[in-house]
């Protein structure tokens, strides 16, 4: 799937929405921070590293070092200003290994000119003042920048780049929220890009004032702020920790190999599948948009050829997909899902037959181990010395930070969501657990389709397998246009890590939050309430008290999927006409937007309960494709009215068999669909991570 565009003139609108999104970070002492993440280094050390260095006193040596007493009186530039850190890192690392103390995995190097080296173009216009690049690089022709930006001359790769710093020379309000808002998009930008990282760092400084940063996919972390010119046992401390730590602890990934295959980068990852050993490379990415966030699943998925795992040849075997994955400690594994629906006990013969059918063929799975240790985030990357309810650093406070209108909902990056979004992100820090999947069948996402017969194939196939997970007592809570696939023209549904039993979800306070990709969610599960009431047939909201996903949201999130390739598509252009890009007309253009905003999602306006879809205009083509639509529509409209008929009432009833029930009208809007034959997607396809209540 090709990567969506971006525009680097908003680029410092989008870091601040970034800040602003985020809104807080739990704080730590250096000695808790450095406890979790970074190697103990002793007293008796740093006094060995200050006499090697012939530093006796430290203020004047420091002074001497930076040639001022405060950054703030320095009449140079901020690149000469702060050039001596790299020099006081790196003179810091020669003496630790001349020492024995340790021999350093980084050197830090000043990068005031030029990025660092990238394939993807969102990376292209992000510059760090400095960073700390591992000695052991990247290497291959993937690492030559071919997109016309002018290569860093001292060949940094984002791939190289164990943590970035910013620099200040004046502490003030802006700078503050200046230097936040750019290591916060690095860190971002390392996560979003990079498979090989399970965590990164970053640090910050303002005049004298220094923090170091830190992520994972549970959430990030910063250190309370120390002056760096007065405590140089301090300073010295972080150095040499980062200088003793391994790439492990640098947040490099040991179980994933990055390689060149001709120009192409890849990456070889080993798997252990139950007692076999299966050893891959990737070949394509099938999908990698809920990596763009930090706090997420971080989910990439690759077609992969199996190699031997000695010889890494490859096997003449299938192609098959890997999914990689962080996912909740708490949550049941996604393979899990798999096992149980063959081993169920369906009720005939026939339901046997579609479960095979109509689901991914699944190998086999694993919890990452790294040395042996299941890898997650609070047990193994964080040594369980962060506690999760700390302190939390406001950035809106300390920042004295802008305003959302003028920002939210002008981004067209994946790092950005939509505003209703924001809630998640300031929720608990939750422990997450390396995970992988690998299924034996490679589907095409009916996102990536060209014709009405694709499509609904995979929607027909999706509801069959609706149908199933009912019978199962389970809801799917994540069906969008990238969780639905075609294999030989049979529809499949995927992705069933949020699955979850309706009976239990009923008592459940961690899971029963938000899950969904925001374009295709339930409008009711956008709000996080129950909102149909029908006394008059209008929305009203808080008359339930507590809020369950249930089988109804699953059949609205299908319509909307459904919905979508109707506003979003045009019938295929005649080739004399190829050359130019598809476009809506103002009026559809206008009712899609209805259907799907990109600023808050919480605010859409659902079609379900006015009269947006029924009276927009389509083209003639799809008149039919419309009406049994809107049939459609209005039908779950029904199931809703029945479903909750007076306030406080929900009749759990009156959603037995609903997948079913819709069956015959997702094959009449199929049919419908299928005679427009070819059409022209106007969409990039929706970045939004995945969300969750516990991301």
């Amino acid at each position: 799937m090709a990567k969506p565009t971006f525009d680097p003139s908003g680029l410092e609108s989008e870091r601040k929405s970034l800040v602003e999104l985020i809104g807080e970070i739990p704080q730590y002492s250096l000695s808790q921070f450095q406890a979790a993440l970074l190697p103990h280094v002793s007293k008796d050390n740093i006094e060995r590293v200050k006499d090697t260095l012939k530093i006796t006193s430290d203020k004047q040596w420091m002074a001497k070092k930076m040639g001022f007493a405060t950054p703030s009186s320095s009449d140079k530039s901020e690149s000469v200003t702060f050039h001596a850190l790299s020099t006081i890192f790196n003179e810091t690392a020669q003496a630790a290994e001349s020492l024995g103390i340790c021999t350093s995995a980084v050197t830090m190097q000043d990068s005031p000119d030029t990025p660092p080296i990238s394939s993807d173009k969102s990376a292209h216009k992000t510059r760090p003042d400095a960073c700390l690049v591992t000695k052991k690089r990247s290497t291959g022709p993937a690492r030559v920048d071919k997109s016309g930006y002018r290569a860093n001359v001292a060949g940094i790769s984002w791939a190289d780049i164990a943590a970035t710093l910013e620099y200040k020379k004046s502490k003030n309000s802006a700078n503050i929220l200046d230097d936040i808002s750019k290591v916060l998009w690095s860190m971002s930008l390392v996560m979003a890009l990079d498979p090989c990282r399970r965590a990164t760092f970053a640090f910050t400084v303002e005049d004298a004032s220094m923090r170091v940063w830190f992520c994972d996919r549970s959430g990030f972390a910063v250190t309370d702020e120390f002056d760096f010119m007065k405590d140089l046992d301090t300073l010295l401390a972080i150095i040499l920790a980062f200088c003793k730590a391994s790439e492990q602890e640098l947040g490099f990934d040991p179980t994933v190999q990055r390689v060149f295959i001709g120009e192409t980068e890849q990456f070889i990852i080993r798997c252990q599948l139950g007692n076999e050993i299966e050893t891959y490379r990737t070949m394509r990415v099938l999908s990698e948009t809920g990596a763009q966030f930090v706090v997420s699943h971080g989910t990439r998925v690759w077609e992969v050829e199996r190699l031997n795992s000695v010889t890494l040849e490859r096997l003449n075997e299938p192609t098959r997909v890997l999914k990689d994955t962080w996912i909740e400690t708490t949550r049941v594994a996604e393979g899990e899902r798999y096992r149980s629906i063959k081993a169920f006990n369906w009720e005939s013969e026939q339901d046997r037959i579609l479960a095979s059918n109509h689901f991914l063929k699944f190998r086999g799975d694993e919890h990452v181990l790294v040395n042996g240790t299941r890898d997650t985030t609070f047990e193994l990357i964080r040594r369980n010395c962060l506690e999760p309810e700390a302190t939390r650093l406001d950035l809106t406070a300390s920042t004295g930070l802008f305003s959302s209108e003028n920002l939210l909902g002008k981004s067209t990056h994946p790092l950005d969501v939509p505003h209703s979004l924001a809630r998640r992100l300031k929720k608990a820090v939750v422990n997450k657990q390396h995970y992988r999947i690998v299924f034996d069948e490679v589907g095409v996402a009916i996102s990536q389709a060209q014709n009405f017969r694709d499509v609904f194939n995979g929607i027909c196939g999706a509801n069959k397998g609706l149908i199933l997970l009912q019978k199962m007592g389970l809801v799917h809570r994540d069906i969008s246009i990238s969780n639905i696939l075609v294999v030989n023209n049979v529809g499949k549904l995927a992705d069933l890590e949020f699955v979850m039993p309706y009976e239990r979800s009923l008592g459940d306070t961690v899971h029963v939050d938000l899950s969904g990709t925001p374009y295709f969610m339930a409008a009711e599960v956008c709000s996080g309430e129950y909102i149909f009431h029908f006394d008059h047939r209008l929305p009203r909201k808080g008359e339930i008290g507590f809020f369950v996903q249930n089988y109804l949201h699953d059949a609205e999130s299908l319509w909307w999927v459904a919905l979508w390739f109707l506003v979003y598509t045009v019938p295929a252009r005649e080739p004399s006409t190829q050359h130019l890009l598809p476009t809506l007309s103002d009026e559809r253009r206008q009712a899609a937007e209805s259907c799907f905003p990109s600023i808050s999602i919480r605010d859409k306006s659902n079609p379900l309960y006015n009269s947006t879809v029924r009276e927009m205009a389509v083209p003639p083509e799809y008149e039919p494709y419309h009406t049994t639509l809107c049939d459609w529509g209005e039908r779950l409209m029904d199931i809703y009215a029945e479903s909750q008929p007076a306030r406080f009432k929900f009749v759990e009833e009156k959603m037995d068999g609903i997948h079913e029930n819709l069956d015959g009208l997702i094959s009449s809007t199929s049919q419908n669909a299928t005679t427009v034959g070819r059409f022209d997607a106007i969409w990039t396809h929706p970045t939004i991570p995945l969300m969750n209540a516990n991301e």
